[in-house]
């Protein structure tokens, strides 16, 4: 019984030592593959990410410097006018953050999608924060007067930019469970544009813009999670190796920083 024990001690004592030396000659080339899979795994901002909602913003510049944009947003609210002039609802004061609210409901209703229930508040506090900190000092700044006259505060539309906020949250947090979730929430969101325009409280410029403004609040609130959670982990990172060096056996345990 003893000599059967030794022997498979013995065994387990080979296994480790042939593994070991089998993929790395040395501690530090073990550590320098583990230094490499944790840069990988560095979120990287990616220009082309914000192409779309950055096109989005500059068409909604375009409407305020270029004298045919100007005409189109005049042309198209006219229209509006014209076919729905008793048009008014406050659904659009809903509908805003009805693709937010659906993540919450999904997640607390069993479904998980791409983060926990905690992560899911702080990115979309976050981003909420930095669609907020674009939009209303823009309103400041280029003060456009309303279609309906009554505020000189019409770009961006704040609805639309908090509706693509959400629906960029939806899609980010299920689009890979379904991408329904991803077409409902985008769905939801341009009719939050929609009605906007049918009520008669933003030009087609405020509303395009305001939607590249909350798809790209969204993305930004995603980067800078990602990047805290990773510097977050590689603090917490602590290797332990066992080597085999010049007929010595150790362990190498180091902390990342």
């Amino acid at each position: 019984m003893i000599s059967l024990i030794r022997n498979q001690y013995l065994v387990l004592i080979f296994l480790l030592l042939h593994g070991v030396s089998s993929f790395a000659q040395s501690d530090s080339m073990i550590n320098l593959k583990v230094r490499d899979s944790l840069i990988q795994q560095k979120p990287v901002l990616r220009i082309k990410q914000f192409i779309i909602p950055a096109s989005m913003v500059g068409y909604g510049f375009f409407t305020l410097l270029n004298s045919s944009g100007k005409r189109l947003n005049q042309t198209t609210s006219n229209e509006i006018v014209e076919d729905y002039p008793f048009f008014n609802t406050g659904l659009d004061n809903i509908l805003q953050y009805t693709p937010a609210a659906a993540v919450f409901g999904l997640n607390v209703g069993g479904i998980k999608g791409k983060n926990n229930l905690k992560d899911e508040a702080l990115i979309y506090a976050m981003a909420m924060g930095i669609n907020a900190g674009v939009v209303f000092p823009l309103k400041k700044i280029v003060r456009l007067e309303r279609p309906d006259q009554s505020k000189a505060n019409s770009f961006p539309s704040g609805h639309t930019s908090t509706a693509f906020v959400a629906a960029e949250f939806l899609r980010k947090e299920y689009g890979e469970v379904s991408v329904w979730y991803a077409i409902g929430g985008y769905a939801v969101a341009t009719g939050t544009g929609v009605l906007r325009m049918l009520n008669n409280r933003h030009w087609l410029g405020d509303v395009v813009a305001g939607a590249g403004i909350g798809i790209a609040s969204t993305k930004l609130a995603y980067f800078i999670h990602d990047r805290i959670k990773w510097k977050n982990q590689q603090k917490r990172a602590l290797i332990i190796v066992p080597y085999f060096l010049n007929n010595s056996f150790g362990f190498n345990i180091q902390k990342l920083f």
